[in-house]
């Protein structure tokens, strides 16, 4: 009698860990996709009022087999900065260390967006305006890609800027 008690102790203890076992396995769920954050800005609020320095910088064709522009440029040259302010302001500081210490800190100059927002025409003092194709304008990084004629041949040079 003590081993069929002990056997039926045995299976009601195995058919309720079984069952408590069985229904307390959940599926895992996965959460769920975040909703996309969708700015409202403008690409004009987007790009003014804030100071801009470029991080990378690549030419296409190579210059003597260089291709990444931005580590040929000199520190003096890395700390630069551009701003883009309204209406229609451009300015371009030489930042804490200058290559020339003659040099004016800052270069002042306009700026104007084409018609569909896609190109930044940049017109510096004293120099031929600039048309830079805007790849990336998010408020904290502004890619830009345009192009220059040196001795007959077309550079294409892109450029990357943080926000700083």
């Amino acid at each position: 009698m003590k081993t069929s008690s002990r056997l039926t102790t045995l299976c009601l203890t195995l058919i309720t860990g079984s069952i408590l076992f069985l229904t307390n396995c959940k599926k895992d769920t996965k959460d769920p996709d975040p909703t996309p954050v969708v700015s409202t800005q403008t690409n004009t609020e987007r790009l003014t009022g804030k100071n801009f320095k470029m991080t990378a910088a690549t030419i296409d064709p190579s210059i003597l087999g260089v291709t990444d522009y931005y580590s040929q440029l000199p520190d003096c040259q890395k700390d630069d900065l551009i701003r883009f302010d309204t209406p229609n302001i451009f300015k371009s500081d030489e930042g804490a260390t200058k290559c020339n210490t003659n040099d004016v800190q800052t270069k002042t100059g306009t700026w104007v967006w084409s018609t569909d927002e896609t190109i930044i025409t940049v017109t510096r003092s004293g120099e031929d305006p600039q048309s830079w194709t805007v790849l990336i304008n998010d408020g904290t990084t502004l890619k830009v890609k345009y192009t220059e004629k040196i001795n007959a041949t077309n550079y294409t040079l892109t450029a990357t800027f943080v926000k700083q």
